[in-house]
C-alpha cells in the first residue's frame, strides 16, 4: 500500500529533516504551507497522513482547522501528528483529549523523535482504517462501524448503495486494468459529490468491486444520487471506444458461448402530474390533528394515462399511508422525507411496470 504524507509548514528545519532522511523514501510526501492547499493535493490523491506544524501560529486556530478538515469525507481515513511546542504539558494534555489527532511531535525533540512518531502514526492509520486499495475510501468493518456508531446515537441518516450496470461484460471486454479505472473515476465521482453536497457528517465508503456506499442526510440524498448518476453516465464515456459508443451496445460470451448484448441504459422520459391537495386527519389519539399536502408525481410518459386512469387508486393510497401517521412522526424534515420514500414504494406495487412512477414531491406541507 502506498502512503501518501502531507505536510503543512515553514519552517526549513523539519522540511530537511524530512526531505533528507532516506527512511522517508518510499512515501509520497507534499510539501505545503497553508493548511487550506491539502484540498488540492487530496483531490489528485487521498492524503494517508497529515503531519502539521502549529508552532509559529495560533495553535488553538490552527486545531480548529484540522477539526474542521476530519470532518470532510475526503479525510475520513486521514492520520493526523501535530508538532507543538513542549513547554505547557496541561496545554499538551488538553489538545490530545479535545482535538482529532492521533499524535504530537515536541518541537524542542523533533530530530529525536520525528522518525519513530511518524511511522507509528503509519502503522495505525493502516491498522484502524480499513480501506480500500484501489480507492483508498474505508470499506470492511470501518463501514460497519460508523453505521453502528449513527445507530447508536439515534441518527436520522440516509444509506445508499451504488454499483455499475454491467460492469462484468465491461471487464471481459476491456480488462481488468481498464475496469479498475472506472471503479475508481466512480469512487472519485461519489466522493467529490458528496462532500460537496454535504461537506459535514457525510461518508462515502467502498465495499469493494464495484460497490460502494455513502451515507448522507435523508434530505439530500435523492439530489446527491441523481448528480452521481448523471456526471457518471457522462464522464465514463470517455472509456469506451468510439465503435462500442457508436452501437451503443457491447457484445460478450456467456459461459455456455452464447453471444450477448448489453446496451447502454435509455433516461426515462417523463411528465408531471399534480394531483388535488389532500387534507387528511393524523393518527393522533390526544388531540385533532391534520395535514394539510399538494403532491407532485413524476411518471414516465409512456405510462401518464394509466396512472391518470388510477387516480382514485394512488389517492386512496396515499390517504391510507399519510392517516396512519402522527404529527411527531412528520413534525420533522425526516419524517416527511420517509413519509415520501413510503408513497413512492406504495405507488410503483400499484402499476405492473417499475419504472411507471419515478419521484414524488411536495409542494406544499401544512400540518395543524
Amino acid at each position: 500500500m502506498d502512503v501518501s504524507i502531507c505536510v503543512i509548514s515553514k519552517n526549513r528545519e523539519i522540511i530537511n529533516f524530512l526531505q533528507k532522511d532516506p527512511f522517508f523514501c518510499p512515501y509520497k510526501i507534499s510539501y505545503i504551507e497553508d493548511l487550506s492547499y491539502i484540498y488540492a493535493i487530496a483531490t489528485n490523491e487521498l492524503v494517508d497522513l497529515i503531519i502539521c506544524d502549529c508552532c509559529n501560529n495560533d495553535i488553538e486556530a490552527r486545531l480548529n482547522e484540522i477539526s474542521t478538515i476530519k470532518q470532510d469525507p475526503i479525510f475520513y481515513t486521514t492520520g493526523v501528528v501535530v508538532v507543538l511546542p513542549c513547554d505547557d504539558q496541561a496545554l499538551l494534555l488538553r489538545i490530545v483529549k479535545e482535538y482529532p489527532i492521533d499524535d504530537y511531535i515536541c518541537l524542542e525533540q523533533f530530530a529525536l523523535s520525528y522518525r519513530v512518531k511518524i511511522q507509528l502514526a503509519i502503522q495505525r492509520v493502516k491498522r484502524l482504517i480499513t480501506a480500500n486499495p484501489l480507492t483508498k475510501l474505508p470499506s470492511g468493518t470501518t463501514i460497519q462501524r460508523e453505521v453502528q456508531k449513527r445507530l447508536d446515537e439515534r441518527q436520522c441518516f440516509a444509506f445508499a448503495y451504488a454499483d455499475i450496470d454491467n460492469f462484468k461484460a465491461y471487464n471481459d471486454v476491456y480488462g481488468f486494468a481498464k475496469g479498475d479505472e472506472v471503479i475508481k473515476l466512480l469512487g472519485r465521482i461519489i466522493l467529490n459529490i458528496v462532500r460537496s453536497e454535504q461537506p459535514k457528517n457525510s461518508f462515502v465508503g467502498h465495499i469493494g468491486g464495484d460497490d460502494f456506499v455513502y451515507i448522507v442526510d435523508t434530505d439530500k440524498v435523492e439530489k446527491i444520487t441523481q448528480e452521481i448518476v448523471f456526471v457518471f453516465s457522462e464522464v465514463v464515456k470517455a472509456f469506451y471506444r468510439s465503435e462500442h459508443l457508436s452501437k451503443k451496445y457491447i457484445e460478450t460470451q456467456d459461459r455456455q458461448g452464447n453471444f450477448k448484448r448489453y446496451h447502454e441504459k435509455k433516461k426515462i422520459d417523463t411528465e408531471n402530474i399534480n394531483l388535488e391537495p389532500f387534507v387528511v386527519n393524523l393518527a393522533d389519539t390526544d388531540s385533532a390533528r391534520y395535514v394539510k399536502v399538494t403532491i407532485q408525481l413524476e411518471v414516465n410518459r409512456k405510462e401518464v394515462e394509466q396512472v391518470r386512469k388510477k387516480t382514485g387508486y394512488v389517492r386512496d393510497a396515499i390517504i391510507q399511508i399519510i392517516s396512519s401517521k402522527t404529527y411527531d412522526e412528520l413534525i420533522l424534515n425526516e419524517g416527511k422525507m420517509l413519509l415520501k420514500d413510503e408513497i413512492k414504494t406504495k405507488l410503483k406495487r400499484l402499476f405492473d411496470k417499475e419504472d411507471t412512477i419515478i419521484n414524488v414531491l411536495f409542494l406544499d406541507f401544512i400540518m395543524q
